[in-house]
């Protein structure tokens, strides 16, 4: 059909790739650019498609930014890049914006300094919007890039009161359907461990578990840590562990928290599940991996980064705020770190031995 890429010295245009189909370019530049209004054959979608491979077509960003004065860049910042569950994100943002026929720009939130460049990106019109999965910078920040910066804020697995963009997952289902699980394995004496109480996702998800506590007429214990990290699992689980010695089963909010709460279980002598159950919030491939394995709540995480991106350029192109909740309260995954409650004679006999 055509001479191969190899021997070619120079860009390959639209122009080339309509020259061989026998169409318009902009008929070509619709299909590459998914344009849902373009009417036009399947056939002949099938036959752009297949000459954009076989000539190795890319799209000219440059020119392309400067006819619509747009960059085609997405920033995502996250908070730090050792949280397991934000692969997913990553995985359905840059994915989804390949896609598109964008480019991700992506940073992690080390002491506030990427946040600042990414605020500075958007406003120097670097990029054409920011994806903020972070649940620690502050509320007024975030507002103060929304309301500031030319292109659009999104605030992803996290709702921000004045910040008009956001996609989350169902949190409080979640969180309510742990301890509908727990309470299923006979479980009476059960503690949360949340994130800080100024964040919003970290609100739904203790009222997600106490209204789940409530449904069967229990008071649960709850602890409100400064963050969500491996370290807070660790000092909220051992602070349970010591005030409430009776307590039979943990939920956490974060799946690091939840690695905190194994480690913690161990050095307090409470074996797992056998003295203890330890559930989490998110799952990872990792958790597999723990000992014992910890069972968690899978959310529909790449789904989430996929949202996001597809109302970025929604906004972008001149749609209208939407705040989004990706359907589904979660699948249970149940492995090594619960089981059914233990008997309190059994609890005592752990407690006195230890």
């Amino acid at each position: 059909m055509t001479e191969p890429r190899a021997n070619r010295s120079r860009r390959v245009t639209l122009r080339d790739v309509a020259a061989v189909v026998g169409v318009d370019p902009s008929a070509v530049s619709r299909v590459v650019n998914n344009d849902p209004q373009l009417s036009i054959s399947a056939t002949t979608r099938e036959k752009i498609l297949a000459a954009v491979s076989e000539l190795g077509y890319r799209p000219n960003f440059g020119a392309r930014g400067l006819r619509t004065s747009k960059t085609f860049t997405i920033g995502l910042i996250l908070p730090s890049l050792v949280n397991p569950m934000y692969e997913g994100i990553v995985r359905g943002v840059a994915v989804t914006a390949e896609k598109r026929g964008y480019g991700v720009v992506l940073g992690s939130q080390i002491e506030s300094t990427s946040a600042m460049t990414f605020a500075g990106l958007l406003q120097e019109g670097r990029v054409d919007g920011l994806l903020i999965a972070s649940g620690t910078l502050r509320d007024d920040f975030i507002r103060e890039i929304a309301e500031h910066g030319p292109g659009p804020v999104i605030s992803v697995n996290r709702r921000i009161e004045g910040v008009g963009n956001s996609v989350i997952v169902d949190d409080e289902g979640a969180s309510r359907k742990a301890f509908e699980y727990l309470h299923g394995l006979g479980h009476q004496v059960v503690a949360g461990i949340f994130g800080p109480s100024e964040v919003e996702t970290s609100v739904r998800r203790r009222k997600g578990f106490v209204s789940g506590a409530e449904s069967f007429k229990l008071s649960p214990i709850v602890v409100d840590c400064s963050g969500v990290s491996v370290q807070d699992g660790y000092t909220g689980t051992r602070e349970i562990l010591r005030k409430h010695p009776t307590v039979t089963a943990i939920f956490t909010s974060t799946l690091l928290m939840g690695m905190g709460a194994l480690r913690a279980a161990g050095e307090e002598q409470r074996p797992v599940p056998a003295s203890l159950s330890v559930i989490c919030l998110h799952d990872s491939f990792l958790a597999d991996f723990f000992f014992p394995s910890l069972s968690s709540i899978r959310m529909p995480i790449e789904e989430l980064g996929i949202a996001a991106v597809e109302l970025l350029i929604d906004l972008c192109a001149g749609g209208p705020n939407r705040e989004i909740m990706i359907a589904g309260d979660g699948e249970i995954i149940e492995r090594e770190s619960t089981g059914p409650a233990p008997l309190f004679s059994e609890i005592a006999s752990v407690l006195k031995g230890s």
